[in-house]
């Protein structure tokens, strides 16, 4: 700031629709909360395993515990990159969940 020079940065930059993900990529989960005013949050979703993180169009079902059909529906539907979220409204037991991550 004392120089008046300008640095080469990544960030600050605007984008359109084309450029979101790789945005999203660039910064953490709070800063996108921030953003949105702290509005559209989930809670309750963590990472598999620390320093994970996901970023893509959401596909969002709403259904009921033991029901499959919407979620495979939703797999069907998806396109390569979506992000599948599931709203049983927080009962057990989950009606899908990734295969288990095997030790390193």
């Amino acid at each position: 700031m004392t120089t008046g020079e300008a640095i080469a940065t990544d960030f600050f930059k605007r984008g359109g629709e084309a450029d979101i993900a790789d945005i999203f990529r660039k910064c953490w989960a709070a800063n996108v909360s921030d953003a949105q005013h702290r509005q559209g949050w989930l809670p309750g979703i963590l990472p598999l395993q620390a320093g994970y993180r996901m970023v893509g169009p959401a596909l969002t079902v709403w259904t009921y515990p033991g029901d499959w059909s919407k979620p495979v529906q939703a797999i069907d539907e998806a396109e390569p990159g979506t992000v599948l979220v599931i709203d049983v409204r927080g009962e057990a037991p989950a009606v899908w969940a990734p295969r288990p991550l095997r030790a390193a």
